[in-house]
């Protein structure tokens, strides 16, 4: 059972409702901005941030007994493309995430632990009108397995050149090349030149021939 605070269940059960209750999200794209967005006419301050008043609806998950994972349907409005520049650089935002709130207008200051919810961004769609985000938990049965393809001869990682050490984001931290080159082959041969062959992503033990039980 949820512990949600006195003042927010009277609120709640009483007859005329003298505050909306509101939509507020966090969309939280990886590798990006975040926004926060209230369903309302005017913008408020909530836990110490601003949210911006903009039209976006939530669709809940409705029941289903054919084994389907629950979703719910974010849809945004598109008409000033705030999101789809962000969603067409950051892969559609699969793998962000959106907080969604419901909170009382005039109780802004309660606890909403137990009215706050996290969901991961499944897919994402953009018309001239709305940009719909799919929310929920990814299904295991769509994660990668093995999460790395073990090849011979080809290193599976990103080659630590200086503009990805400039860039700061650890993408290379795996290769950890530390020199002047700027490209590589990614190949046992070329990870040999350039003196970095202890950190080579390949298999150099799956190229012998003929068959092998495991």
């Amino acid at each position: 059972m949820k512990n949600i605070p006195l003042a927010l269940r009277q609120a709640k059960n009483q007859l005329g409702q003298g505050s909306p209750w509101l939509f507020l999200i966090d969309v939280a794209l990886l590798g990006g901005p975040t926004f926060n967005l209230v369903a309302n006419t005017e913008d408020i301050e909530f836990q110490g941030r601003s949210y911006t008043a903009f039209p976006f609806t939530v669709e809940l998950p409705t029941e289903a007994n054919k084994g389907q994972l629950p979703t719910i349907k974010l849809s945004v409005s598109n008409v000033m493309r705030v999101f789809q520049a962000q969603l067409e650089a950051l892969n559609g935002g699969i793998g962000s995430t959106v907080t969604l709130y419901i909170v009382n207008a005039g109780l802004l200051s309660e606890n909403y632990a137990e009215l706050t919810m996290a969901f991961g961004v499944l897919s994402s769609e953009c018309t001239d009108t709305l940009v719909t985000f799919s929310l929920g938990a990814p299904s295991p049965l769509r994660r990668r397995f093995p999460l790395y393809r073990y090849i011979a001869s080809s290193c599976r990682w990103q080659f630590n050149s200086p503009a990805v050490r400039a860039a700061g984001n650890n993408q290379g931290a795996e290769c950890g090349y530390a020199g002047a080159a700027t490209s590589c082959a990614r190949t046992y041969d070329a990870c040999q030149t350039l003196g970095n062959v202890a950190r080579f992503g390949g298999e150099p033990g799956l190229a012998n021939g003929g068959v092998r039980v495991v």
